[in-house]
């Protein structure tokens, strides 16, 4: 998942896709009433795409290329979403709650920041991760 910030935020690398998101002011609130004490973030969800060798995007610093490539397009828009970190899951959900994507905790790998105090560099504060593709029920 791709969450830019002007504080913090991550992108997603999913077998099937990566979705990105930037925190906003709303951030600071608090998300919505969690069932548990699950840490849980402000985010903006930016986008989702696939990822893959056949797609030229193996690696975090593509992820960045390919949100610059589709903010110059105007491909890119902001959607408020809560992230939230459960033991044996990754979540996000939007603003009332309800699930929009879920990864197995298991399936995420190779978490890395992408910083830039460049302030041309929209997005200059973005946790980038992978979620490798589940192969648990192939045969």
């Amino acid at each position: 998942m791709a969450h830019h910030s002007r504080s913090n935020g991550s992108l997603n690398y999913n077998g099937n896709g990566a979705t990105a998101t930037l925190p906003n002011e709303r951030s600071r609130r608090p998300a919505a009433a969690p069932i548990d004490d699950t840490p849980s973030y402000w985010v903006e969800h930016l986008a989702t795409f696939a990822v893959g060798k056949q797609f030229g995007l193996e690696w975090p610093s593509d992820g960045i290329r390919k949100l610059k490539q589709m903010e110059k397009n105007s491909a890119i828009w902001a959607q408020p979403m809560v992230l939230r970190l459960r033991p044996s899951m990754v979540s996000v959900e939007d603003e009332n709650g309800e699930l929009v994507e879920q990864f197995p905790m298991e399936l995420v790998a190779d978490p890395t920041a992408h910083l830039s105090t460049d302030p041309r560099d929209v997005y200059n504060n973005i946790l980038l991760f992978v979620v490798r593709e589940d192969r648990r029920n192939e045969h």
